[in-house]
């Protein structure tokens, strides 16, 4: 049995309890489904001593979390240039 038969079945079963449910408006649903995911990738390529010099500044953080808050500095940096 697929998992939507089987809510049914259980909706069926069930009374609903008002003051327990959680309304919502189509606008609301909309927004859930616009938020953006973290889908692309970027590759480059280093010389290991310049691979080894980030490495040793960014501590504990992962190259790819201190590679993205370059980018993400360098998108704000352009944008407030543009304003």
């Amino acid at each position: 049995m697929n998992k939507f038969a089987k809510a049914l079945d259980m909706a069926e079963g069930q009374e609903v309890n008002f003051k327990q449910a959680v309304l919502t408006t189509p606008n609301q649903v909309k927004k859930d489904r616009q938020i953006e995911k973290r889908s692309r990738k970027v590759h480059t390529y280093l010389k290991p001593s310049e691979y080894d010099f980030f490495i040793s500044h960014i501590g504990r953080e992962t190259f790819s979390n201190a590679l993205r808050d370059l980018v993400l500095d360098f998108n704000k940096q352009k944008n407030e240039q543009n304003q």
